[in-house]
């Protein structure tokens, strides 16, 4: 049910005029869920941003900004990912202060390229 309701709320029309970092949040309120990273994809050949919303359920919601900065692709998981994310998460929490000093970068690049290879994150078509 987690996914479905993550999936009704990414693909609300009244989204679209919104940052991600809006959209993001307002995601994770309409499926009561909590977004416990949202982070720049600095390399990434086809996305910019990426977001995780941990679901109730304790499955994850991920959205990923396009190059384009317009379209977002998104898909959910269940706990694989964990190990992957909580670098992240730990990073999310910190005062900005402390996130300008923290180089998250590689950590973001494995993520999407575990989100790949287990084939979750599509690619857009250019």
């Amino acid at each position: 049910m987690d996914a479905f309701l993550f999936g009704i709320a990414v693909n609300s029309a009244g989204l679209k005029d919104m940052s991600f970092e809006q959209r993001v949040a307002t995601i994770a309120d309409q499926s009561a869920g909590a977004v416990i990273c949202n982070v720049r994809l600095d390399g990434d050949p086809e996305y910019q941003r990426i977001a995780v919303i941990r679901l109730p359920s304790g499955g994850i919601g991920i959205m990923a900004l396009g190059k384009d900065g317009l379209s977002v692709g998104s898909c959910t998981a269940n706990g694989a990912f964990s190990s992957f994310i909580e670098p992240l998460a730990e990073w999310h929490r910190l005062p900005l202060r402390d996130q300008a000093a923290t180089d998250i970068r590689g950590h973001a690049i494995i993520f999407a390229a575990a989100l790949r290879n287990a084939g979750y994150l599509f690619h857009h078509p250019h």
